[in-house]
């Protein structure tokens, strides 16, 4: 018998593919065109057994099909062995060799630990980490602390991406706030107070931050912290420092919840400051702000940077001056104010004026030989604000006051936007003295003096050395000062007084898990 023919498989009743044929046994004539498409699968089939691969290669009857690219040996290892050789050699292309090492290493725990070794500020030593260290730094086997270079490198590569986000950032915190405890206080052998102890372990628990202030003696404390500079609270930076007091000493740990550590010696002298994070530059993707402004969450990354690598002014009679070695683009910044007055972001336009000042007061005043300079912005800053945001007069004003906080130095003397910027809003009042309006006529006609005068406070440099603003407090021993509490202030029960410290964002309420109860508490 001759074999069957895989044409006479169909029912003699099924019609060709492409139209419906009178003559079964004659066969159709394709027209001249597209060629036959694929009949559609059967809807009962499941969705699963379809292959990836056999659906890219089903586009046209006949083509060959799309072969899978074979994965190299490094791609075939498995994903903890990819993820160790990425923690060892840091390498951010690493990742972007490929999707299959990309999808390897995008993890969680990755993730984390990447901000951690970025961020902690943690001294070049030989000594071992204890068992609770190593545990906060899993799944990392062979830890070697990272020089200035490295960890700088490391910070520019994951502020660039997308997963570094202000909320895994935030998270991770608190964990090298309590590394840095765990090697400057824990591992050095000090003897605590069991009450004290205690109450410090509920802290790094993350229980309970009733007590931020902590006392101990003896241990080996002085020798890790070779190296660094003491600090004395007033002293003289001019000369050297004198040496400690023998001991042995008592020390004082004082903590500020994701801001600072702070260790000094009880019989006066500092030992060690550090920061809750050390940040070599601010990212100046951030700074900039994308093409539609600042986010609130762009806003609160900017604030939880400045404010938890400690950028502000401390009281120098209770703890050192804080100098800061944290660089800033101040062309991309300016771009960012630029964008957040466009954009009309107040609160992203006066985090980046902090951020400004702070760098330039605790840096590059400090490294220039002619001290003599105030921080100043660029001056078309103001004339932005008088075309931006006019209609209302509310924000307006509260834009333009907050560049007088800023530098008052900095206002075009000669500016005609600005010139009639003033006369429109003293004008107004005049016109229709409304509450807004007559706060904003007040402001006016303060800043038509000031104007006038501020060419001779340049030219007298030894007054314009002398901001009129000072991190954003008001300086009352100067006339214009003494004039604008009077006139602009004093109407609207208002007061200018140091700005660095004050934000919408609190890094001290994140320190707590609301998860954890302290047994206190019960």
């Amino acid at each position: 018998m001759a074999p069957r023919r895989v044409d006479d498989t169909r029912p003699s009743s099924a019609p060709p593919l492409n139209r419906v044929s009178k003559s079964v046994s004659a066969k159709p004539k394709r027209r001249p065109g597209r060629p036959f498409k694929f009949p559609r699968r059967d809807s009962s089939q499941s969705q699963s057994s379809r292959s990836p691969l056999s659906v890219l290669s089903a586009s046209s009857a006949g083509a060959p099909p799309i072969r899978r690219r074979a994965l190299s040996r490094l791609e075939a290892l498995p994903v903890e062995v990819i993820e160790k050789i990425f923690l060892y050699s840091l390498n951010p292309n690493l990742p972007r060799a490929s999707p299959v090492l990309a999808a390897a290493l995008s993890r969680e725990h990755v993730y984390n630990l990447l901000i951690i070794l970025a961020l902690w500020n943690d001294p070049m030593t030989t000594d071992p980490l204890s068992p609770a260290m190593v545990a906060m730094l899993t799944p990392l086997e062979e830890y070697v602390p990272l020089n200035w270079d490295a960890r700088g490198k490391l910070q520019d590569s994951i502020f660039r991406c997308r997963w570094c986000t202000m909320q895994r950032v935030r998270d991770q915190v608190p964990q090298i706030v309590n590394l840095t405890l765990h090697r400057f206080w824990i591992n050095t052998g000090l003897e605590m107070d069991p009450e004290q102890r205690a109450a410090l372990d509920r802290f790094m628990k993350r229980e309970d931050m009733a007590t931020l202030s902590f006392t101990a003696k003896r241990g080996t404390i002085d020798r890790l912290a070779d190296g660094i500079k003491p600090e004395y609270p007033g002293q003289n930076y001019d000369q050297p420092c004198p040496a400690p007091p023998p001991g042995p000493h008592e020390y004082k740990l004082v903590i500020e919840p994701n801001v600072l550590i702070y260790i000094k010696s009880t019989k006066g002298f500092g030992l060690t400051l550090r920061p809750a994070i050390e940040l070599q530059e601010f990212p100046s993707n951030l700074l900039r702000g994308s093409n539609t402004g600042f986010s609130a969450e762009d806003v609160a990354f900017l604030e939880l940077l400045r404010l938890c690598s400690n950028h502000r002014q401390w009281d120098e009679r209770d703890f050192p001056r804080h100098l800061t070695s944290t660089k800033v683009d101040r062309m991309a910044l300016h771009q960012g104010v630029r964008n957040a007055i466009r954009s009309q972001n107040l609160d992203a336009l006066t985090s980046l004026l902090k951020i400004d000042q702070f760098v330039y007061d605790y840096q590059v005043r400090e490294e220039s030989e002619e001290n003599i300079l105030p921080y100043t912005i660029p001056s078309d800053h103001f004339v932005t604000v008088t075309r931006v945001g006019r209609s209302n007069p509310r924000l307006n004003l509260a834009f333009f006051e907050t560049l007088v906080r800023a530098s008052a130095e900095s206002i075009p003397t000669n500016s005609l936007e600005v010139t009639q910027w003033t006369v429109d809003n003293i004008h107004l009042a005049e016109q229709n003295p409304t509450q807004y309006r007559e706060t904003n006529g007040n402001f006016a006609r303060w800043l038509s003096n000031f104007i006038l005068r501020l060419p001779l406070f340049i030219e007298r440099k030894a007054e314009f050395s002398q901001s009129l603003f000072r991190h954003g407090e008001l300086d009352l021993s100067k006339y214009e000062g003494r004039r604008y509490f009077e006139e602009v202030l004093q109407p609207r029960n208002e007061q200018m007084l140091y700005w660095m410290a004050e934000s919408s964002f609190h890094p001290e309420e994140f320190w707590l898990e609301p998860n954890k109860v302290s047994k206190q508490d019960v």
